[in-house]
């Protein structure tokens, strides 16, 4: 019987969909993070549980052919008592990180869908056969504040997965180089102005997260969340908006990179979220604007704000909206121009915006109020005429009432990871739209929803995209396809 803090050797024969190597110890199975199919590891147990332990790597006794050095400084070695938690794939060579993803993909498919005619899939790379994976790709980046004990500065890290322990960086590998440089310096007036930063457990009040968005014409907002009131008389406040002028001002002419505004966000709640509710602009103004181009010569211009959800990876998104209505064009659906779509989780627009022109009308909803605002500028913006955006949150049995009274022919899904609730399964097949795209970044929901739809509807096109480099995580876009029985 394993034990916690045992010592033991173990040889990883698969991948978790999570990005975790699979082993068995005397018939448990053992979890063990940043390892490789084919690894030969000396292992410490840190979690025991009646069906499964996990563990920690203490030594590579044989190394698996698909590893390689991760190029990054902060990434996991077992070594350190302190990494970064925001890789797991970058111990793995990029061509099997893709097959990896493929795997999770059709495992799930077949083993929680329980759908098995799929027997392969195509997953999108950057187009060349290259054994490192992409860097820089992330145009959001994220990271709580802390004070370093070591020398009583104000820096910035990534949370150790599982745990509230911070490792300090200077610069994260996957996100846009210009994108650090901008909150490197924010860093560096936040500890010349001696601001105050949040601690959950010494005190409850000061600044606790910063983010950076940028375009890809080097553009971009940046965002403060602190618990301060704006509108009090506060010393804090008076230092942020200082603080901020000065930041605002040093990118004021330049060239290569421009902030277009400071953006404070209050959120005095002890909670995960990172946004409070409310925002107010310090310097410049809450939005940048990204072109994503169409196949066909046509392009849409979409507005971000710092709280808009905007696909992580524009390069992969402009593929993923491309691969959708390249698909839609393809199905020779009869009177296309007369069918109505459904946008559900639909952010700022999305893809929704992206085929507007190919349909009679698009409704969108979603939970997120500055989305929906947002959604509504862009539709404007590009004289889109047909389509429309709610601001309701869908599991709701209001909202759940309204999709009921709606005439709809194409559904378009992009849920969270959770997936879509029974009660939004039970409504779609009530409503019973011709086709389904189910947009996912979880192969296990989609798996799962796939199955509980799969009595009306066939799986027709599943193509993967790799939203993500030197993750585990993987974009995922499913055609269903209403089975004749239920025309």
């Amino acid at each position: 019987m394993l034990k916690l803090n045992d010592i033991i050797e173990i040889e990883i024969n698969n991948i978790a969909n999570g990005g975790e190597g699979v082993g068995k110890y005397k018939k448990l199975v053992v979890f063990v993070p940043f390892s490789a199919i084919g690894d030969y590891l000396e292992v410490k147990v840190v979690e025991v549980k009646k069906t499964f332990a996990r563990a920690r790597i203490n030594k590579i006794l044989s190394k698996s052919e698909d590893r390689c050095t991760a190029g990054c400084e902060y990434y996991f070695s077992s070594e350190k008592d302190k990494y970064c938690g925001g890789c797991n794939f970058m111990h793995i060579k990029y061509l099997k990180q893709l097959e990896y993803k493929k795997r999770f993909i059709l495992d799930s498919i077949s083993r929680i869908g329980k759908i098995n005619k799929i027997n392969n899939i195509n997953i999108l790379q950057y187009g060349l056969e290259i054994e490192n994976s992409p860097l820089e790709y992330r145009n959001k980046l994220q990271f709580p504040l802390f004070m370093s004990k070591d020398d009583n500065k104000i820096n910035f890290g990534l949370y150790i997965n599982g745990t509230h322990e911070i490792t300090p960086i200077t610069s994260c590998k996957i996100c846009k180089n210009y994108a650090n440089k901008i909150l490197n310096s924010f860093i560096s007036y936040a500890n010349k102005f001696n601001i105050k930063i949040y601690d959950e457990k010494t005190s409850l009040e000061g600044f606790r997260h910063v983010l950076v968005r940028i375009n890809k014409k080097n553009e971009a907002i940046l965002t403060i969340v602190g618990t301060y009131d704006y509108d009090e008389i506060n010393i804090q406040i008076k230092y942020l908006k200082e603080l901020s002028k000065n930041l605002f001002n040093d990118y004021k002419n330049n060239l290569d990179l421009k902030i277009n505004g400071i953006i404070y966000s209050v959120n005095s709640k002890k909670t995960n979220f990172i946004f409070g509710e409310n925002f107010f602009v310090l310097e410049g103004k809450d939005e940048i604007e990204e072109k994503i181009d169409m196949f066909d010569g046509k392009s849409i211009k979409y507005k971000i704000s710092s709280s808009s959800f905007f696909q992580i990876n524009t390069f992969i998104m402009e593929i993923l909206y491309n691969s959708v209505r390249k698909l839609l064009l393809n199905l020779e659906i009869e009177h296309l121009k007369d069918l109505k779509v459904l946008d559900l989780f639909c952010g700022s627009g999305g893809i929704g915006i992206f085929i507007s022109d190919l349909v009679n009308n698009v409704i969108g909803i979603d939970v997120a109020k500055k989305s929906i605002e947002n959604a509504k500028i862009i539709s404007k913006e590009n004289s889109i005429f047909n389509a429309s955006y709610i601001n309701k949150n869908i599991e709701r049995k209001e909202t759940l009432d309204y999709i009921l009274e709606q005439k709809v022919d194409i559904l378009i899904v992009n849920p969270p990871r959770k997936g879509i609730n029974k009660n939004i399964i039970d409504v779609i097949k009530k409503i019973s739209p011709r086709k389904i795209f189910y947009v996912s970044c979880n192969p296990v929901s989609l798996a799962r929803d796939a199955g509980l739809l799969k009595e009306m509807y066939d799986l027709k096109f599943l193509k993967a995209f790799d939203m993500f480099p030197e993750t585990s995580n993987v974009e995922t876009l499913a055609l269903l396809e209403r089975i004749g029985n239920y025309e």
